[in-house]
């Protein structure tokens, strides 16, 4: 079956999709991290090979639009010498980790997420089996402390909780402890358990909730060997299941309702503005880009900016903002001017927080499938 027939399948730099205004391409930056020279070439390239727009994903990743049929192939050369994508398409199709933005820029982090989140990238690349992943199917790596992210979309997660770092399948009641350095390799064999488990990839389960709800949370643990650690309660939701408890089959959402989660405002307590580093004269800046789109030359005054004021990185989030790290507080003041002045919002208070994202969604709706309306 080709990429592109695949049941919910996600364009990626090497797989490029139709939409409304010519194709698609999602660059995923490894541990929320873009380097300054990095992103500055990716704005060059989303301005000289497509229409200059980029979206920012609930996902912590960039759509770049309007590229050609011409320029994909020059497009992909340039993201993929900058090291923000991999020239395996099976493989770039899967690598979907995210982590928390600040990672050991954190002073309050016990780990380091983004050495975490490098390390199961890895993982993904030396395990030709994980390839069959879903398309949607993704790890979250979350030590933060002072900018925590949200779980909502992910199958995997490993997570600091309250000192001890944990794993287990995202939206689960309970996770198993483990150490930094055991965690990539239990993030493999969690994955390696949902194929086993979940079956052919043309049919459902198609993520690790759908799964849970079907055999229960514990068989997925007691396969992967988890149940003999130490188990820790994890973050509830309303998506999730108790252990070794099958819920009904669910309805799947409409369309209607997949789009409303893609182009939803950002949560109203995500961070905005000045975070401080208690106990510092430093902290980190967060910008959010009004309905979650920018423009090639903002994003490329954004890499100045970081070079100047930061660590020449410029941080994904999955709130449709931008961090930068760290910052002096001598600083704070200009570096707000200056993103207000490229109009991106660093006031809580921005009513801008409440818009929707730009609702283009792929040609004809063709990546709308009951895989990805479960996202």
């Amino acid at each position: 079956m080709s990429r592109e027939g695949r049941v919910g399948w996600c364009p990626s730099v090497v797989t490029p999709m139709e939409a409304d205004d010519g194709l698609l391409v999602r660059v995923k930056p490894t541990a929320a991290t873009l380097p300054a020279p990095a992103l500055r070439a990716l704005a060059r390239a989303a301005r000289d090979c497509g229409n200059g727009l980029i979206d920012l994903t609930n996902r912590a990743n960039l759509q770049v639009r309007g590229l050609r049929p011409d320029t994909t192939g020059t497009f992909a050369a340039t993201v993929l010498e900058h090291g923000l994508a991999s020239a395996d398409a099976a493989l770039e199709e899967v690598r979907n980790v995210a982590a928390d933005p600040l990672g050991p820029d954190d002073p309050d982090a016990t780990f380091d997420s983004h050495a975490i989140a490098r390390a199961i990238e890895a993982k993904l690349d030396e395990t030709q089996a994980l390839r069959a992943l879903p398309p949607k199917f993704g790890f979250l790596v979350d030590c933060g402390r002072t900018m925590p992210v949200p779980q909502a979309h992910a199958d995997i997660v490993v997570r600091d909780l309250d000192g001890q770092l944990a794993i287990g399948p995202g939206g689960g009641a309970m996770l198993a402890v483990c150490t930094p350095e055991e965690a990539p390799a239990l993030a493999r064999r969690l994955a390696l358990v949902f194929l086993e488990l979940a079956g052919p990839a043309d049919a459902p389960p198609y993520r690790m909730r759908e799964l849970a709800e079907k055999v229960g949370e514990t068989a997925i643990l007691t396969m992967a060997e988890l149940t003999g650690r130490p188990l820790v309660s994890g973050r509830m939701d309303a998506g999730s299941v108790a252990p070794g408890n099958v819920a009904p089959g669910r309805v799947q959402p409409t369309r209607a309702a997949h789009l409303e989660l893609m182009y939803a405002p950002p949560p109203t307590d995500s961070p905005i503005g000045r975070v401080p580093f208690a106990g510092h004269r430093k902290g980190a800046i967060v910008a959010g880009v009004p309905r979650g789109r920018i423009d090639a030359d903002r994003l490329a005054a954004l890499a100045d900016l970081s070079e100047r004021f930061a660590d020449a990185t410029v941080r994904m989030t999955p709130w449709r903002a931008l961090a930068f790290v760290p910052v002096n507080d001598d600083n704070t003041a200009a570096i707000l001017s200056a993103l207000a002045d490229l109009d991106l919002i660093t006031d809580p208070s921005d009513p801008r927080r409440h818009l929707r994202g730009p609702d283009v969604a792929p040609a004809g709706g063709a990546a709308t499938t009951p895989e990805t309306l479960s996202r």
